[in-house]
């Protein structure tokens, strides 16, 4: 999925926007990623088209009678094709990849993230990373050590679930910017503006099509 295609330049200058006024009224730093997906899951590939290849032999050999091995190959083989062909259809790629293997790599996915935008680098330790992974539907709220002193996790769920929400209705650019409110409201409450605050880190989305 490349994520340009449903991302429009308005959505990303929508996200930016409510960037800018959460940066505006708080000493917080919040940077907004989405990914098309964390992970590319051979494995759910390679299980789909052995099963694929043992049912079109298994189809071949109900119907077909005592073929022989030369007729056999080239229908496990085709079988074995169509599986990893159809095994690129997210909806089914999905059903065939455990939830705990998609979550732990969207998580470890965010927390290199997390380093690659230099949310680690903030002054106050006041970074936000909102890291979506479409393939996944998964969301990941990641704050630094000086918003985790005052948020709890249960917080940062609601948020996730927030944009979870939006996904699921591919109102992409609508999840996050309500993720991204609702962030503005707790950290103006525990991290206001602060007099020599300044924007340390882009306001833009950032996109990641791999």
């Amino acid at each position: 999925m490349d994520i340009n295609r449903i991302i429009s330049a308005q959505d990303k200058d929508v996200v930016a926007e409510a960037v800018r006024l959460l940066e505006k009224h708080t000493s917080g730093e919040i940077v907004p990623v989405i990914a098309n997906r964390s992970g590319r899951y051979f494995s759910a590939d390679l299980i789909l088209g052995i099963i694929a290849g043992f049912l079109s032999v298994a189809v071949m050999y109900e119907f077909g009678g005592q073929a022989g091995f030369a007729y056999y190959m080239p229908v496990n083989f085709g079988g074995l094709l169509l599986g990893l062909v159809a095994a690129r259809v997210p909806f089914i790629k999905r059903i065939l990849v455990p939830e705990k293997m998609m979550l732990e790599r969207v998580r470890k996915e965010a927390l290199l993230a997390f380093y690659e935008q230099g949310l680690y680098k903030t002054r106050d330790k006041t970074g936000i990373l909102i890291y979506v992974s479409l393939f996944e539907r998964q969301v990941v709220v990641m704050g630094d050590e000086g918003i985790n002193s005052k948020v709890s996790q249960p917080v940062w769920s609601d948020i996730v679930n927030r944009i979870i929400e939006g996904i699921k209705r591919k109102k992409y650019a609508e999840g996050l910017v309500e993720g991204i409110g609702m962030c503005r409201v707790i950290l103006e409450r525990n991290f206001p503006i602060k007099s020599y605050d300044t924007n340390e880190l882009c306001n833009e989305l950032v996109i990641i099509n791999n």
